[in-house]
């Protein structure tokens, strides 16, 4: 029990600090966790005044001001809510599909939560960071390192798509924000799926863009983050099974 707490709130500080990069990020705000004398200490991002310690976490204001700043009386975005609750749900679901706080529990819930933070930018800001995308690559290449037990295999497949997306970045497509998705998506995909999982990925994708092309309104890139969380899931605990 004590265990399920303790990773309760890791997850709630991690959705929390995860929350911050969700508004700073696409702004170039400078992010400086709770140091009061930095240049942009916490602050509400409607009335622009400096939180107190007490009041960093949006959950815990949702409970006891119904979801509205102390200040201005205004919603907190509901994107702080979701990045809060999903990070302590995926915190707990971690520790028990992988039998403590292990090396997958941290890769997994790491990944997860960065896959997170692309989505909801993605959705709300039409924006990729890099920073976000470098994360995930790092997660991936320590994913494949500790399952493979060699870097060969991981690094022979970024380099052929690192290969296509320059070929991308070439063509007619260059510098439109369709080909940089597509980019993102050919890079993480060359890093966390295995051969046999890329297979599977690939027929999820291709069944996903018959979708699209009959209904538009279709978030395929979100659909694609997700579904390659969703198989590295299963191959962690395919994974876990096997030693």
């Amino acid at each position: 029990m004590l265990e399920y707490i303790i990773v309760t709130v890791f997850g709630l500080l991690i959705g929390n600090f995860a929350t911050t990069i969700f508004y700073r990020l696409p702004r170039n705000i400078t992010i400086c966790g709770i140091n009061q004398n930095c240049d942009q200490p916490p602050f509400c991002s409607y009335c622009r005044h400096l939180l107190k310690p007490h009041e960093y976490l949006p959950l815990l204001s949702w409970f006891s001001t119904f979801g509205k700043c102390n200040y201005c009386n205004s919603n907190i975005p509901t994107q702080y809510f979701i990045l809060e609750i999903s990070a302590v749900i995926l915190s707990n679901s971690c520790f028990y599909l992988f039998n403590g706080i292990t090396d997958l529990y941290i890769l997994i819930f790491g990944f997860g939560v960065s896959c997170l933070l692309n989505i909801l930018i993605y959705r709300e800001h039409k924006a990729i960071p890099q920073i976000i995308t470098i994360s995930m690559l790092f997660w991936g290449a320590i994913y494949r390192t500790l399952t493979e037990q060699t870097i060969i295999l991981w690094l022979s497949t970024i380099s052929i798509a690192f290969i296509i997306s320059l070929f991308l970045l070439n063509s007619k497509f260059n510098d439109t924000f369709r080909s940089k998705c597509i980019i993102n998506i050919l890079m993480l995909t060359s890093v966390w799926c295995s051969q046999e999982d890329l297979t599977l990925y690939m027929l999820i994708i291709t069944m996903l863009c018959i979708l699209w092309s009959f209904w538009k309104q279709l978030d395929l890139y979100s659909l694609s983050i997700l579904t390659l969380f969703c198989i590295t899931i299963s191959d962690a605990i395919l994974f876990l099974n096997q030693t």
